[in-house]
């Protein structure tokens, strides 16, 4: 595995990449690993995620690493948090780039060519795009999901929900998430105990139970706390359940309802300039969000009775 900072070569029951007795060992792995997800029925929602944002450099071993689940177990997906280059294609099943890396006509060549488009918002992108940030309006959660309808994208990626300290930044004590918004690197060669900036909240959409966190404790089994930018995910998700009713019903109708009606439904099926123009453009008022899905339920309601 590996990322853009640093990479490690295989190894298995001790036996290096590059041996034969690794790959005997790693393709027989790996096909017990794509028969146990088939039989339970849970291989069309795996994805193998084991390399993070590589670099051009990096592109190689990637390839070589993709070619190898392939070889031994094709019916796993392969995923990668990047943007489709020439370079990898025909190694990625499922690409995860970041939000400002996907066009409407990209989305549609990787579908097109029977592979998946996933997006996420890891350290940036920053205003004008939409952020997980706490500097952000916390609405711009809410529009995430519609977006992802807009661009046809499949899937958005969460990196992390509860980064709530950094060992490299506090390593003799915990940060203390309740009164420093900061998330600080971990990691990337970055030296113990110097602070340096992730983003307000990034990878913090839940926070802890208790308010000190290095005060000593009983155990406890309360659930973290919800946070408003989590709140409007949830409900931008639920948005996009309706639109994906609403276009489930019209093709069911398709052909055998009056047309004038799936013609007015399947207009619902587009977002309005109004929500959202383009990823940097778009609105931060819901109102006009819960009026489009006022609209679209009752559209599925109609389309439903016939």
């Amino acid at each position: 595995g590996g990322s853009f900072f640093e990479r490690s070569p295989g190894e298995f029951g001790g036996f290096k990449a590059g041996t034969a007795d690794y790959e005997r060992l790693w393709g027989d792995y790996a096909r017990q690993l794509e028969s146990h997800l088939r039989e339970k029925g849970w291989l069309k929602h795996a994805y193998v995620y084991w390399f993070d944002e590589p670099d051009k450099k990096d592109y190689g071993f990637v390839n070589e690493g993709m070619d190898r689940i392939k070889k031994h177990a094709p019916g796993l997906t392969r995923l990668l948090t990047e943007q489709p280059e020439l370079e990898l294609i025909g190694h990625v099943d499922l690409w995860c780039a970041l939000t400002p890396q996907w066009t409407p006509k990209l989305v549609e060549e990787r579908r097109k060519a029977g592979e998946e488009a996933w997006w996420y918002i890891c350290c940036g992108p920053r205003a004008p795009y939409i952020g997980e940030f706490t500097e952000h309006p916390a609405a711009e959660m809410r529009l995430w999901p519609w977006q992802s309808w807009q661009y046809g994208i499949q899937g958005i990626l969460i990196w992390e929900t509860t980064y709530w300290t950094s060992s490299t930044a506090f390593p003799k004590s915990l940060q203390d998430p309740w009164r420093d918004a900061m998330s600080y690197v971990s990691g990337y060669g970055t030296p113990e105990g110097a602070k340096q900036f992730w983003g307000n909240c990034d990878g913090r959409y839940l926070y802890p139970p208790r308010r000190d966190p290095n005060k000593a404790h009983e155990p406890c089994l309360d659930g973290p706390i919800s946070s408003l930018r989590w709140e409007n995910l949830r409900d931008g998700m639920e948005d996009y359940e309706y639109l994906y009713l609403l276009n489930r019903q019209v093709e069911r109708l398709q052909g055998k309802a009056d047309a004038k009606l799936i013609a007015e439904a399947r207009s619902l099926l587009v977002v309005p300039e109004n929500i959202s123009k383009d990823t940097t453009h778009f609105t931060f008022d819901v109102r006009p969000v819960m009026e489009q899905r006022r609209r679209i339920a009752g559209m599925i309601e109609k389309l439903q009775r016939q």
